[in-house]
C-alpha cells in the first residue's frame, strides 16, 4: 500500500511496536469500540425523536457494519500498520499529504473529544449520586482526576493499559448485554410491558433525520477499533475476526438497547440525563437495583472510552509519524511500548477540550463530530479513488456513501449550527500547526535520538534497582492507603445523608476510581520490576532453549536440576523422559561426587560424539548450583583429520587446476597469435593477389607483341637466333601463363587458410554469436588438411559429410571450434593405429527432437581402433591420456566436455567398440539457437 523512504526506515526499525497483546486483550478493545458510545447519545436522541429515533439508529448502524467489513479487507493487507482506519485513509491519499493528514487528524480529534466527554459523564455521575462531594472539592477537579487516572496507567506500558481495559470492558459488556437481554425479555413476556410496537410514530423530517444521523456517527462508525491494534497483536489474522463479532454487537446494542429505551421510558417531562433515563428504562426489570446497574454501565463505559481514546489516539499519532505525516518525534516508543510524545500530544488536546466543554459542551460535541464525519467523507472518497489498486468491496457503494456523507454533513451539520461545523472543520488545522511548530523547534527533546538515549539510560538504571525493597515499600503504601480510604468513607457524612441506592452507586464510582488509581500506582512501581524479571527470565529461557550446546544446571551434590533440549539430545536421548534429581555421573562417569570434586574441563566420547564438558563451579556454597556445558567437538576433530589426510590430495588438485589454467591460457594466447599471423600474412598475400592480375595481363600483352614482331621480321641475326634457342623461347611462351596460374592458385590457398584460421579463432567477433555450424566444421577440416594428407599418403582416406539443414546457432563459436578440433584430432590419431583397413571419418549434423524440444546434433565417427572398456569411463577426466609423453596433455576431451556441458548446456556422448571405431556426439538444446537458417551443405561423400 505504501513505501517508507530509506531515511525514515532506520527510525521505523528503532521504534518498532512490539507484538505483545494477547487475543483476549484484542477482544477487549474490539467488542466495545462502538457500543460504548451509545450511552453518550441515547438520552439526547430519544428525548428529541421518541420512537422515531430507531429509523436513525438502523441506517447509521448499517453504515457502521459496512465500514467494519471494508476496514477488515484493508487491514488484511496491512497487518503491521497501527492506528487502523485513519492511517488507511492517510495511505489512500499518500500522494496528497495535506488531505491525508487532515482526514487522519479529523478522526483522531473525535477520540480525543470523547476522552474529555467521558470525564464530563463521570462528573455527572458524581453530581447525581454524591452532590455533597462538590462542597468539599469542585466538580472540575474530579473531571481532571478522571482524565489523569488512565493516563497514569498508559504511561506505564502497553500491557498495563490493555489489561485494565480488558477488566473494565468485561464489566461494561456484561452489564450492557444484561440490559438488552432482560429488557427484551420484559418487553416480550411481562404483563406490565407496553408492547413491542408503538401505536403512533412522531413525524421525522429529512432535516431531523440528517441532524441526528450526523451525530450518531460518533458511536456507530467507531466499531472498527480492532484494526487500531493489529500491529500490537500476537495473532493479527485471528484478531481480524473480532470485527465480525463487533458488527453483531453493534446491532444488538444500537438497535436492541435503543428500542428498549424508546418503549420503556415515556420521554415527556424528562431532562437530558442519561443516568435518569436509563434508570427509568431498567427499573421495570432490574427493580431497586436499576440505578446501581446503570451506574456500573455508565462508569465502566466512561472509563472504557477514556482508556480506548488514549490507546487509539496514541497509536494513530505513532503511525502517522512513521508514515511521515507528523513529526518523527511522535513515533518514539519505549521498550515497554509507551508512546510518550504521542500521549503528551493527545492529552494536551484533550485538556483543551475539557476547558472548552466547561463553557459550551454542545459546541465541543458538534465540532469533534464534524472533524470525525469529514474524515469518513474522505475515507469513502479515497476508496472510490483507489478502487483499482486497493481491496474495495463495493466501489459503487463507496461512491454512494460518499455522496450521502456530503449531504448529511451539509444538511445535518447545519442543523446543529453552521458556526460549530466550521469550527470543527478548522480544528484539524490546529493540530497540523502544532506539528509544524514541533518540526521547526530545535529542542533536543523534540528529536527521536534524544528519546532513544533516554530510554537506554533508563534501562541501565532499572537493572540496578533493589526490587525486593521496592515491592515491600509499595505494598505497605497500598495497604495503608486502603485503610485510610476505608476510615475516611466510614467517618465522613457524605454517605450517611444519601439513600442506600445512592450510597452503593457512590461506592461503585469510588471503587472503580480506586481500582484505576491502584493500577496506576502498581504500574509505576511494582509492575515494571516484575516485568523486568519476567523479561529477564524469558530471555534466559530463550537462550537456554535455542543454545547449540548442551546446558545442565546441577546442584552442589551433582544432581540434575534442569537441562535444555541439546543436553537431552547429547546425553539422554528419547528413552529417558525425566532425568531430574539423578546424579550426572550416570551419563558422565568422569563427574563423580560433588561439584567441587570435578575438573574444570574434560573430554568424553558418547554415542559416536566427542563432547567437551566445561564445568562452571559456584563461587558461593549457599547458591548451591553449577552449570555444565556440553560442546560437540566431533566436527572439529573430523575436519582436522580430513585436513591432514587430504593435504596431499589438495596439492595434487591444485597442480592439476594450475595446469588446466595454463592450458586455457595457452589456447587463448595461441588464438590471439593465430589471429595476428593471419592478419599479417593476409596483407602481403592481398598485395600479391592484387598484382598478379596485372602481371598476367602484361605477360599476355608482351607475348602477343613478341609474336607480332616475329611474324613481321624478315630475318634474325645469328646472335639473336642463338639467344632465342638458348632461353628456349617457345617453352617460356607455353609455361609462363601456367606459372602465373600456379602462383594465383597458391595465393588463393593462402587466402582460404587465413579465412579458416580467422573463423576458427573467432577473436575478431563477440564471444557469443549466431553462426553456421557447418562453416566451423569446414574451417577446422581445412586447418587439419596436413594431417589428413599424411593419412592419405599411406592409404586412401574416406571423409563423409552428412550435413543436415540446421538453423544459425547462438554459441561461443571459438570454444565450439576448439571442441571440433579436439574430436577430429582424436579421430585421426585413432586411424593411425588401424592402417589395415581403409580409414574413414564420418561427420553428421542433424536437428533432433527430445521430449518436445529441438536439439542440434554433431557426430564425428571413425573406424579406428576404438576405446577399451576399462578406460572408457575416464576419458573425460582431466589429464587422462593414452598417448605417449610429449604427444598430448590429457586436457582435450576434458575441456571439450566442459565447453559442451557447462558452457552450452548440452551433452557430449561417447560410443565406442574396441577394434571397430568410436563416435563422439555433441548435442545442444534449442534455447541456444538463433532465428534464421544458415546455408545447408549436403555432401554425401568426398574421397581424398
Amino acid at each position: 500500500m505504501f513505501s517508507i523512504p530509506s531515511a525514515q526506515r532506520s527510525l521505523t526499525e528503532r521504534f518498532r511496536l512490539p507484538r505483545t497483546l494477547s487475543l483476549p486483550e484484542m477482544w477487549g478493545y474490539g467488542l466495545v469500540g462502538g457500543p460504548v458510545g451509545w450511552l453518550g447519545l441515547i438520552s439526547a436522541i430519544h428525548l428529541a425523536l421518541g420512537p422515531s429515533a430507531i429509523w436513525v439508529w438502523i441506517p447509521s448502524t448499517l453504515v457502521g457494519v459496512l465500514i467494519n467489513c471494508q476496514v477488515k479487507r484493508l487491514a488484511a493487507k496491512a497487518l503491521d500498520v497501527s492506528g487502523g482506519t485513519p492511517n488507511y485513509l492517510a495511505r489512500l491519499f499518500q500522494h496528497a499529504p495535506t488531505v491525508a493528514r487532515y482526514g487522519a487528524i479529523g478522526y483522531l480529534l473525535n477520540w480525543i473529544a470523547a476522552y474529555a466527554l467521558s470525564a464530563f459523564q463521570l462528573g455527572d455521575l458524581i453530581n447525581s449520586n454524591l452532590p455533597l462531594l462538590q462542597d468539599t472539592v469542585p466538580l472540575w477537579a474530579y473531571k481532571v482526576l478522571f482524565m489523569l487516572l488512565p493516563l497514569g496507567v498508559a504511561l506505564s506500558g502497553i500491557r498495563a493499559l490493555s489489561i485494565l481495559h480488558l477488566f473494565i470492558a468485561s464489566t461494561a459488556l456484561v452489564s450492557m448485554l444484561a440490559f438488552v437481554a432482560q429488557g427484551w425479555g420484559w418487553l416480550l413476556t411481562a404483563p406490565t410491558s407496553p408492547g413491542l410496537w408503538p401505536t403512533e410514530w412522531p413525524a421525522l423530517s429529512f432535516k431531523d433525520w440528517a441532524k441526528w444521523f450526523f451525530l450518531l456517527s460518533y458511536a456507530t462508525y467507531s466499531g472498527e477499533t480492532t484494526a487500531t491494534f493489529l500491529a500490537d497483536s500476537r495473532s493479527p489474522r485471528k484478531a481480524l475476526k473480532i470485527l465480525d463479532a463487533t458488527s453483531v454487537l453493534m446491532v444488538i446494542v444500537f438497535v436492541g438497547a435503543s428500542w428498549i429505551v424508546s418503549r420503556a421510558v415515556p420521554m415527556a417531562g424528562l431532562k437530558e440525563d442519561v443516568f435518569v433515563i436509563l434508570g427509568k428504562a431498567a427499573e421495570p426489570f432490574w427493580g431497586q437495583y436499576a440505578l446501581l446497574g446503570v451506574t456500573i454501565m455508565i462508569a465502566t463505559s466512561s472509563m472504557l472510552v477514556q482508556a480506548s481514546a488514549l490507546a487509539v489516539g496514541s497509536r494513530v499519532v505513532y503511525q502517522l509519524a512513521k508514515d511521515e505525516f507528523l513529526a518523527p518525534v511522535f513515533q518514539v516508543l519505549s521498550r515497554r511500548g509507551v508512546f510518550l510524545p504521542a500521549l503528551v500530544l493527545t492529552f494536551s488536546v484533550s485538556c483543551f477540550y475539557l476547558w472548552w466543554g466547561q463553557y459550551n459542551l454542545t459546541q465541543l460535541l458538534v465540532a469533534g463530530n464534524t472533524a470525525w464525519f469529514m474524515a469518513y467523507v474522505l475515507f469513502f472518497g479515497g476508496l472510490w479513488r483507489r478502487r483499482q489498486s486497493e481491496p474495495v468491496i463495493w466501489p459503487g457503494l463507496a461512491l454512494l456513501l460518499f455522496g450521502l456523507q456530503v449531504v448529511v454533513l451539509w444538511v445535518g451539520g447545519s442543523q446543529w449550527g453552521l458556526v460549530d461545523v466550521i469550527v470543527g472543520l478548522l480544528c484539524p488545522f490546529s493540530v497540523m500547526a502544532i506539528d509544524k511548530l514541533v518540526r521547526s523547534m530545535p529542542l533536543p527533546q523534540l528529536q527521536p535520538d534524544w528519546w532513544q538515549q533516554k530510554y537506554l539510560r533508563g534501562d541501565a538504571k532499572a537493572g540496578s534497582r533493589d526490587i525486593v525493597t521496592q515491592q515491600v515499600v509499595v505494598l505497605i503504601g497500598l495497604m495503608g492507603g486502603a485503610l485510610l480510604l476505608g476510615w475516611g468513607l466510614r467517618h465522613v457524612s457524605i454517605l450517611s445523608v444519601q439513600s442506600d441506592v445512592a450510597a452503593w452507586n457512590a461506592l461503585v464510582v469510588v471503587g472503580l476510581a480506586v481500582i484505576v488509581l491502584g493500577t496506576a500506582i502498581a504500574c509505576w512501581t511494582i509492575i515494571p520490576s516484575v516485568m523486568a524479571l519476567s523479561e529477564a527470565k524469558q530471555g534466559a529461557d530463550q537462550l537456554l532453549e535455542n543454545a547449540q550446546d548442551g546446558i545442565l544446571v546441577v546442584s552442589y551434590l551433582g544432581m540434575i536440576q534442569r537441562f535444555n533440549p541439546m543436553a537431552r539430545q547429547f546425553l539422554f536421548g528419547a528413552d529417558r523422559s525425566s532425568p531430574l534429581n539423578d546424579h550426572i555421573s550416570q551419563w558422565i562417569p568422569e563427574l563423580i561426587g560433588g561439584v567441587m570434586d570435578w575438573p574444570g574441563q574434560v573430554e568424553i566420547k558418547l554415542s559416536g560424539r566427542t563432547l567437551q564438558v566445561t564445568i562452571s563451579k559456584p563461587t558461593e556454597q549457599s547458591f548451591g548450583a553449577s552449570v555444565v556445558i556440553l560442546h560437540d567437538v566431533s566436527d572439529r576433530i573430523r575436519i582436522e583429520s580430513l585436513l591432514r589426510d587430504s593435504e596431499a590430495q589438495a596439492v595434487t588438485k591444485a597442480e592439476k587446476l594450475a595446469a588446466q589454467l595454463l592450458q586455457s591460457e595457452k589456447m587463448s594466447s595461441l588464438g590471439q597469435m593465430v589471429a595476428g599471423l593471419a592478419h599479417e600474412i593476409n596483407n602481403p598475400n592481398s598485395f600479391i593477389q592484387g598484382n598478379l592480375v596485372y602481371v598476367d595481363q602484361y605477360t599476355e600483352q608482351l607475348l602477343m607483341l613478341l609474336k607480332m614482331y616475329q611474324a613481321e621480321s624478315s630475318g634474325l641475326s645469328p646472335e639473336l637466333a642463338e639467344a632465342i634457342e638458348e632461353v628456349d623461347l617457345e617453352f617460356i611462351e607455353a609455361d609462363l601463363p601456367q606459372v602465373l596460374r600456379s602462383i594465383m592458385t597458391g595465393s588463393n590457398r593462402i587466402r582460404d587458410l587465413i579465412v579458416s584460421l580467422r573463423n576458427f579463432s573467432r577473436l575478431d567477433e563477440s564471444e557469443w554469436k549466431a553462426v553456421a555450424i557447418q562453416e566451423g566444421i569446414e574451417s577446422t577440416l581445412l586447418l587439419l588438411q596436413y594431417r589428413l594428407m599424411l593419412l592419405s599418403h599411406r592409404s586412401q582416406l574416406e571423409l563423409v559429410k552428412n550435413y543436415g539443414e540446421l538453423p544459425l546457432v547462438n554459441c561461443c563459436a571459438g570454444q565450439l571450434n576448439q571442441v571440433l578440433m579436439n574430436l577430429l584430432l582424436n579421430a585421426i590419431d585413432a586411424l593411425d593405429g588401424a592402417m589395415e583397413r581403409t580409414p574413414k571419418i564420418t561427420i553428421t549434423t542433424a536437428l533432433i527432437q527430445e521430449d518436445g524440444e529441438a536439439w542440434i546434433s554433431i557426430s564425428i565417427a571413425d573406424n579406428g581402433v576404438g576405446i577399451p572398456v576399462d578406460i572408457r569411463s575416464r576419458i573425460f577426466d582431466p589429464f587422462f591420456t593414452t598417448k605417449p609423453v610429449g604427444q598430448g596433455t590429457g586436457l582435450g576431451l576434458s575441456m571439450s566436455y566442459q565447453i559442451v556441458t557447462q558452457l552450452h548446456g548440452g551433452r557430449l556422448i561417447c560410443e565406442s567398440e574396441e577394434g571397430v571405431g568410436s563416435c563422439f556426439t555433441i548435442e545442444m538444446p534449442n534455447r541456444f539457437m538463433a532465428v534464421g537458417k544458415g546455408t545447408a551443405i549436403a555432401v554425401s561423400s568426398v574421397h581424398q
